[in-house]
């Protein structure tokens, strides 16, 4: 998002006389401007007295007057701002001047949106801008690449976004291989709806491409096979945030490619149902996001739990000391889980329905799956041979609104909690002597939960006073601090139906002040989370 407004020191002039006299005669306020007024355009530069110049220039079917403008001011221009209105317009075609002060070039251009099915994709070549193998810019964005990829080598860029259009145009590995091979400087890198890439494209690629000043690396939306064939080839530093949102995989998905920036992460994100996957780790100085989902209808539909069944052998889980988990429906994947984090000091769990209250219906969703997660849970904890995560100190539980333990849960104490008389899902039901025998069990092995935290009306604003107290009497007869080696228990107040005891949030490592030093990215291509519970 690039624009120029001059509106406020065309106002400026128009006050007075000697206000108008001023303003003129201060050539750094006309450097910026834009070709909405071929004459306008003319003033600027001239009353700016060869300073450099920011143009935002609109490219219509007629280029001449554009190509004119560049030919003639090219060499003063340190910002270019081009706005392509023609499809399938050759950028490079405009960018034949010399760029002896150009740091910062984006380019954006109308899209097909409809194509012929009978029609193949075009490949997208490589090609040399303004002439000149080596290009002084220090900020390139392209959305979205059609005509060509840049070949020219970059060696001072440290900005770089690319938007592909996989709707028309091809792109395969190689051509990204020799890209990132001209950009050693590189700090921002990111990349959005880059389409599939056949298998024997991504053979094409050789060699490691290194990377070793680059900060963050981000991908969204897209292919997630062709995004990690990228990593492949990318030798990044450890210190690097590598992000991936809204990625979409309709195969069974690959395995996280070996990237040091994995190496030192300590606290850790899964939401999973069997098609959509969030997957964010975090250290001090790196981290790597993963958002993702299987296309219904895909060979391996439920492949996300496939997918994490492996998670022990492609992440270094062992380094993990802080988890927050919602799992829906696998009963399996926490206690393999748990069983690969012998450093884990924090466990939040959410459990049930991954929706809020359905104003439509006025009921919740059902899953009981959620019920057999809470037990496969409790029981892993309760385990002592060996005794799994034996440094975890502390438990966090949510319970959101319609949450019911599986029946076959209920052979010991059960406990109810009232549901207000609008809701359609009976009573809530939570069985708590699975999670006292868990802390009874560490308590005696050496390794107590010393903090237990439960929210069991979250989101819920129909619950009262009564609800809470009734709750807490029952949950007190089970749960007390001084036993088990409890030091510290709690539960929310009912008013405070909205806190959240295991908070999904952005966390702000992954916002980087310097990332939009250029342009302005669209809201899909921010850090923003997509749960499906909000």
């Amino acid at each position: 998002k690039v624009k120029v407004d001059t509106t406020q020191l065309l106002l400026l002039t128009h006050v007075c006389r000697r206000w108008r006299q001023i303003a003129i005669g201060f050539p750094s306020f006309w450097t910026c401007a834009n070709n909405r007024n071929s004459d306008q355009l003319a003033a600027f530069i001239q009353r700016s007295h060869g300073l450099p110049l920011s143009l935002f220039l609109i490219v219509p079917e007629d280029a001449k007057a554009v190509k004119d403008i560049l030919l003639q001011h090219g060499h003063r221009i340190q910002r270019l701002d081009i706005a392509i209105l023609p499809f399938h317009f050759q950028v490079e075609s405009l960018l034949l001047f010399k760029p002896d002060l150009l740091r910062c070039l984006t380019v954006t251009q109308a899209q097909h949106y409809f194509r012929d099915s009978q029609t193949e994709l075009a490949l997208v070549p490589c090609r040399v801008l303004f002439n000149m193998p080596e290009c002084p810019l220090i900020a390139l964005a392209i959305s979205p690449v059609t005509t060509c990829v840049p070949s020219n080598r970059f060696a001072k860029l440290t900005h770089m976004f690319l938007s592909f259009d996989h709707s028309q145009y091809l792109i395969d590995l190689s051509t990204l291989h020799a890209l990132f091979l001209n950009t050693p400087l590189l700090e921002f890198l990111h990349i959005s709806n880059l389409g599939y890439l056949p298998n024997y494209e991504l053979k094409q690629a050789s060699g490691p491409v290194s990377l070793n000043a680059l900060r963050s690396c981000a991908f969204t939306e897209g292919n997630l096979g062709s995004y990690f064939a990228v990593l492949g080839f990318l030798s990044v530093p450890e210190n690097a945030w590598i992000r991936l949102s809204q990625v979409t995989s309709f195969y069974m998905p690959p395995p996280i490619p070996p990237l040091p920036a994995i190496n030192h992460l300590h606290r850790l994100e899964i939401v999973a149902n069997k098609t959509d996957l969030h997957f964010v780790a975090e250290g001090d100085s790196s981290g790597f996001w993963l958002h993702a989902c299987v296309r219904v209808g895909s060979t391996h539909w439920n492949s996300w739990f496939l997918w994490l069944y492996e998670l022990p052998i492609m992440f270094p889980l062992i380094q993990i000391t802080s988890l927050d988990i919602s799992i829906e429906d696998d009963v399996h994947f926490i206690p393999i889980l748990l069983r690969s984090m012998p450093g884990l000091a924090h466990l939040g769990v959410r459990l049930g329905p991954w929706a809020y209250y359905d104003k439509d219906t006025g009921s919740y969703p059902d899953s009981d799956g959620s019920g057999g997660v809470a037990h496969a849970l409790f029981t892993a904890l309760a385990q002592t041979e060996p005794l799994v995560s034996p440094a975890l100190r502390s438990l966090a539980i949510d319970i959101p609104p319609g949450f019911k333990d599986s029946s076959a849960l209920a052979a010991e104490t059960e406990l109810h909690i009232p549901s207000s008389s609008d809701a359609q899902d009976g009573a809530y039901r939570f069985v708590p002597a699975s999670l006292v025998r868990a802390l009874a069990t560490r308590a005696r092995a050496g390794a107590p939960i010393q903090h237990l935290a439960i929210q069991p009306f979250l989101g819920d604003w129909r619950h009262g006073g009564e609800d809470t107290e009734a709750l807490n009497a029952e949950l007190g007869r089970m749960v007390q601090v001084g036993q088990h080696g409890l030091k510290e228990y709690e539960v929310p107040h009912w008013s405070h139906w909205g806190r959240q005891m295991v908070p999904f949030r952005v966390r702000d490592c992954w916002r980087f002040e310097d990332a939009e030093k250029y342009w302005k990215l669209r809201d899909d291509d921010q850090p923003v989370y997509h749960l499906r519970w909000e």
